[in-house]
């Protein structure tokens, strides 16, 4: 579950089109670590700061609603930290 004391990344990210938007969902799950999830139409600046959509707090479970996806073609999403 663990590499170096590091957790893995979440994988299998999904992007489901729902009434308002894009449901992004992963399968990690960790109740202690924070996502962020950032969206784009360019796949090579996927993670510069402009396109972060915003930030899924430890706890929160393993899914984002993106309301303005018009223009998204790309998501990627990261565990940033373990919550304090």
């Amino acid at each position: 579950m663990f590499f170096n004391n590091y957790f893995p990344a979440p994988y299998n990210v999904t992007a489901i089109a729902v009434t308002g938007g894009v449901d992004i969902q992963w399968n990690d799950n960790w109740r202690r670590v924070t996502f962020e999830v950032y969206g784009s139409a360019n796949l090579d600046a996927i993670v510069d700061p402009g396109n972060l959509l915003g930030t899924v707090p430890a706890g929160a479970g393993n899914h984002y609603l993106d309301p303005i996806a018009t223009d998204k073609k790309f998501y990627q999403v990261r565990m940033i930290h373990p919550a304090p």
